[in-house]
């Protein structure tokens, strides 16, 4: 039996009934596990899912700029609208809100400090410093110096 989700170096793909359906990771919004299935949620408005655990699909996608807001969801940080202090929550550009559990509101805001804005149509960062230098060869940028207390409690 084929594995029902693959992981390469930029990119994801599914094994569907329909066949099999490759993304770039900066294609995908969020995951969301529910009933025993990874449901993943694409920018095409596409919605897939799939007979793995949230944990295999959290080792298996790059670091940046994925984040774990609680036990059942995953987001890109890439379609990052605005956080929420009250309840904590944070909203992507499609309004869908994501609840963050206490102990990820002090991860989230060093993650979100830390990264730099960008566009989820094309792999390099439009408002980075170093774009043409950037030596992440994934589609994210990591932060190019380190971040302060200050920077993060500004954000």
């Amino acid at each position: 039996m084929n594995d029902p989700i693959k992981f390469y170096r930029s990119k994801l793909t599914l094994t569907t009934q329909q066949g099999n359906i490759a993304y770039y990771y900066n294609e995908l919004m969020y995951v969301i596990y529910e009933n025993a299935y990874c449901w993943l949620y694409f920018s095409d408005g596409k919605s897939y899912n799939v007979d793995v655990p949230l944990k295999y699909i959290m080792e298996n996608i790059p670091q940046q700029p994925f984040f774990k807001c609680n036990r059942k969801e995953i987001i890109n940080l890439c379609y990052y609208k605005e956080y929420q202090e009250y309840p904590s929550t944070v909203v992507l550009e499609n309004e869908k809100t994501f609840k963050l559990s206490a102990r990820n509101i002090t991860p989230f805001k060093k993650k979100k400090a830390g990264l730099y804005r960008l566009s989820p149509l094309c792999p390099k960062c439009y408002d980075c410093p170093e774009n043409e230098t950037c030596s992440d060869f994934q589609m994210f940028c990591l932060p190019h110096k380190p971040v302060t207390q200050e920077e993060i409690d500004e954000r």
